[in-house]
């Protein structure tokens, strides 16, 4: 067929090598997601024990926290948690995320409420996001020991015991060893907010999206 036929007449083999090259960049994503995975563990458990051990040090550990610039064509549709008030957006509000506060049996058992510490963002514009905020109110003048840049550090770093975190619903459901902690009120929500472009609003794949 014409599909399976280059230009130099040979049968098959371009198309070939372009699902084989699609495979392996497949396996290479999985591969890296699984590294990623390991890598945090490895990283932010022998952290925690240490913090542990050494309940003085403070310790920061900074990931990728930046979003993808649609300006800059980084990303075609992005999802945010603050909606967006400026550029020529199409902006649709998808749903909403709730976030509670985790830690483990573990560490809930052995430690009294008065002497919970926190795992919260490194300062920065997440600083003043509704669940930074939210988190200071709640953790009441109790301190913050263990300070990372990403959701997802600070997610490992209270699955390893490392204190109490602020965390999505949806993430936490992926780490067994978290349990939800009762504040006897209503949790945090936020709306999640799905934006473009509009000169890209009309694009085929844009609107499967949208």
């Amino acid at each position: 067929s014409d599909l399976m036929t280059t230009d130099s007449g040979s049968s098959g083999s371009l198309a070939q090598a372009r699902v084989h090259a699609e495979v392996r960049d497949d396996i290479l994503r999985a591969d890296a997601r699984a590294i990623a995975a390991t890598l945090l563990r490895d990283l932010i458990g022998p952290l925690v024990r240490l913090r542990r051990e050494h309940p003085d040090l403070l310790i920061h550990v900074v990931g990728e926290t930046r979003a993808a610039s649609l300006d800059r064509r980084e990303a075609d549709v992005a999802v945010r948690l603050s909606r967006p008030e400026k550029g020529d957006l199409t902006i649709s509000r998808i749903g909403e995320v709730a976030f509670h506060f985790y830690a483990t049996e573990s560490y809930l058992q052995a430690t009294a409420p008065e002497n919970w510490q926190f795992i919260a963002y490194d300062g920065g514009l997440m600083d003043d996001t509704p669940q930074s905020r939210h988190l200071r109110e709640f953790a009441a003048g109790r301190p913050v020991g263990f300070f990372a840049s990403s959701i997802e550090l600070q997610t490992v770093a209270a699955a390893e015991g490392g204190g109490v975190a602020i965390v999505p619903d949806f993430m936490a459901e992926t780490e067994p060893r978290l349990i939800a902690i009762d504040e006897g009120r209503e949790p945090l929500r936020r709306d999640v907010w799905l934006v473009t472009h509009r000169d890209l609003s009309h694009a085929p794949a844009v609107r499967v999206v949208m």
